[in-house]
């Protein structure tokens, strides 16, 4: 089975895992170079929204990512390596 990988058709065998997904991906996109910065849900939601994502599945994304927590009430930061998740 053949898969497109930077533009070329490669065997799937050959193919490196993504190492993200495109919800990960876009996540870390919002906080670009300076990681221990807050970013609004709202922001993190439109960025998902803008990629392709509904509202409500943006929304759960958010809340339920294994790369954020929440520092304050609509606000996240980047989870730290090795950080424990908090239970809600």
């Amino acid at each position: 089975m053949l898969r497109v990988r930077g533009g070329q058709q490669v065997p799937e065998a050959w193919a490196a895992p993504e190492p993200f997904g495109i919800s990960e991906q876009v996540l870390l996109c919002c906080f670009g170079h300076d990681q221990s910065t807050e970013r609004s849900g709202a922001d993190l939601r439109k960025a998902l929204v803008e990629v392709g994502f509904r509202g409500a599945a943006a929304r759960e994304i958010v809340r339920h990512s294994s790369l954020t927590r929440r520092s304050a009430p609509g606000s996240y930061r980047l989870r730290r390596l090795g950080e424990e998740r908090s239970v809600p």
